[in-house]
């Protein structure tokens, strides 16, 4: 049985630099116990590796881009100022607020909470 490893940005920017300096793509993977597959596609991905390590203040493993519009960072923010208040929030409360926040024609809008609001409905 194969234990999956997760390298951390850090350990990827490592390899990449150990790859760029001449060290075989086998040597480095049989060190890590990892097919050599996974060294190639962590040099094919480089480029964003290295822009992530460089300008990330914080230790992260994977790399994920936000969809998130303005009408979710509105929700969300008043989302938790009530939280904040201690102030009990429902489901219904919640669809209510997404209207109101749709009414306001923000683009490509869809509420976070859609998914959970249709599951208890």
């Amino acid at each position: 049985m194969t234990i999956r490893k997760a390298f951390t940005i850090a350990e990827k920017a490592a390899i990449v630099w150990r790859l760029e300096a001449g060290e075989s793509n086998v040597s480095i993977a049989k060190e890590f116990g990892v097919a050599h597959s996974t060294i190639s596609t962590i040099w094919k991905h480089r480029d964003k590796i290295q822009s992530v390590f460089e300008n990330s203040s914080i230790s992260v493993k994977n790399i994920r881009s936000c969809n998130q519009s303005r009408g979710d960072r509105v929700l969300f923010e008043w989302f938790k100022i009530q939280i904040s208040r201690n102030i009990p929030i429902s489901g219904p409360i919640m669809h209510v607020k997404d209207n109101f926040v749709r009414q306001l024609k923000l683009q490509d809008f869809k509420c976070w909470m859609d998914s959970t609001i249709s599951k208890k409905t």
